[in-house]
């Protein structure tokens, strides 16, 4: 992670959020990440929190839809950036619109959804819901341009 050069691209069936960026405090930023690999999410959630993000991982579907749920529950408010491997979505091609469906049913704003391929992956799933794609190794560098199109960061 991080020692390979890794591109930001956009699905084919990209569809532009309004990129407004709001401002906020770069540790206000609450960001999902679901990965089979432990070890990954382990390495990914330390490389955010120096950047001074704040993470939950998740290693499956359900788990990451009960994060959201519970977070709405407790902080009425939704994660901001849900980063997944493209496995997840293998394993679960409804999740996606599971989270759509908790966005619609909360009337809380759409969540900014990363997906993470290796470069010689084709995505099928659900791409006109998808973001961002960003290659494995993922470099940081790359996530926090997209954080920053997104986000004005404030000085604390």
């Amino acid at each position: 992670m991080g020692c390979h050069i890794s591109k930001v691209v956009q699905p084919i069936d990209y569809i532009d959020l309004d990129v407004t960026p709001i401002e906020k405090n770069i540790n206000d930023i609450q960001v999902l990440l679901i990965d089979e690999s432990i070890i990954i999410l382990k390495l990914m959630s330390k490389l955010l929190e120096r950047k001074g993000l704040k993470n939950n991982i998740a290693i499956n579907p359900s788990i990451a839809l009960d994060y959201i749920n519970k977070n709405w529950e407790t902080n009425k408010r939704t994660f901001d950036i849900i980063i997944l491997n493209v496995n997840i979505l293998k394993k679960d091609k409804l999740f996606i619109e599971k989270v759509k469906q908790f966005e619609k049913n909360n009337n809380t704003k759409r969540h900014l959804i990363c997906c993470l391929i290796n470069k010689d992956t084709n995505i099928t799933y659900n791409t006109e819901n998808i973001n961002y794609i960003l290659f494995k190794p993922l470099l940081i560098d790359d996530f926090m341009e997209i954080v920053r199109k997104h986000y004005i960061i404030k000085n604390v």
